[in-house]
């Protein structure tokens, strides 16, 4: 099955709405079978998910390929109230400790729940974005085994991101990570 795709709404205990994500499996993908997937979540939408789908499929399409075949998940928006312009809500990371909560205690056990993963997770953001899997890095290494972080908007951050790396990167709680 190619590019199946199932939109998921979850009520939210830790957030004042909806959470609305989607779930790409991978080609070859069968609900009958033992082998299980990395899940790849990711902050991309709109028209930048049809890239990073294609992107992901080319990468894994062989057996020696750079990355395993990985059910990909799109990270919940979640809305604060807020004078802020919204596509620097997620740059700033005032809502990334209740992002963190909500991917942690419901979209992740949701998925480990309903489909056939592997425990390896990877945290992909691209730009405005980009900021949110070096903020999880920085707060809740322990979540994400591996994190991408391209073109990060780090000047309209607002939560000291970079400040937060100070000294830490040598704590043993960055051992096997990958950034």
């Amino acid at each position: 099955a190619k590019n199946i795709n199932e939109a998921v709404v979850l009520p939210s205990k830790f957030a004042d709405q909806e959470l609305k994500f989607e779930v790409y499996v991978p080609d070859g993908y069968n609900n009958y079978s033992d082998e299980r997937y990395p899940v790849f979540y990711t902050t991309a939408g709109g028209s930048r998910i049809n890239v990073l789908k294609e992107q992901l499929a080319w990468l894994s399409h062989v057996g020696f390929g750079a990355l395993p075949k990985v059910i990909i998940v799109t990270v919940p928006y979640i809305e604060i109230e807020t004078d802020m312009e919204p596509k620097y809500i997620s740059a700033s990371g005032i809502n990334s400790d209740l992002t963190i909560e909500v991917l942690n205690q419901e979209v992740m056990p949701y998925i480990n729940k309903h489909f056939k993963t592997h425990p390896f997770n990877i945290l992909e953001g691209f730009s405005s974005s980009g900021n949110f899997p070096l903020y999880v890095l920085a707060n809740k290494p322990e979540l994400f085994n591996a994190y991408i972080s391209v073109s990060p908007a780090l000047v309209l951050d607002k939560s000291g991101l970079l400040t937060k790396f100070d000294n830490r990167l040598a704590s043993p709680d960055y051992k096997n990570k990958s950034l």
